[in-house]
């Protein structure tokens, strides 16, 4: 019995230095479109983390942290845009997606700390 992976082969994101200027356009393009999507992903998790902290500590609103009340606007580069633009636009949403990252992370450690734990089944636990 021969079994097959189920997975299919995806084209690498990061462009191939030596391939021509127009496949590493199309590349960089489909890059800063999952970069996009990843940014907007950790913004509503940042906001999400930094909301239960606010609530967690009785505040009226999530106003203790620097996330907007709106998602990151996606980058769209010109169509034409040449490859420095391009890889400008990657390290501006690369550098976005980790800001948004240690904040979520941020509020997820603040959050802990501020909510008492509770007790948990398991060892040294009884009940009854």
């Amino acid at each position: 019995m021969r079994l097959r992976s189920r997975r299919h082969r995806v084209s690498p994101l990061v462009p191939v230095e030596d391939a021509d200027p127009v496949t590493r356009s199309a590349a960089l393009y489909r890059l800063i479109d999952e970069l996009n999507g990843t940014v907007e992903s950790l913004w509503w998790d940042a906001r999400w983390a930094c909301t239960q902290l606010a609530l967690a500590r009785n505040e009226r609103r999530a106003e203790i942290h620097p996330c907007r009340d709106q998602p990151p606007a996606p980058h769209r580069p010109q169509p034409d845009a040449d490859d420095t633009v391009l890889h400008g636009v990657v390290d501006d949403l690369n550098s976005t997606a980790e800001a948004l990252w240690w904040e979520a992370q941020w509020a997820r450690a603040e959050l802990a700390a501020a909510v008492a734990p509770e007790p948990r089944l398991g060892h040294g636990f009884k009940y009854g």
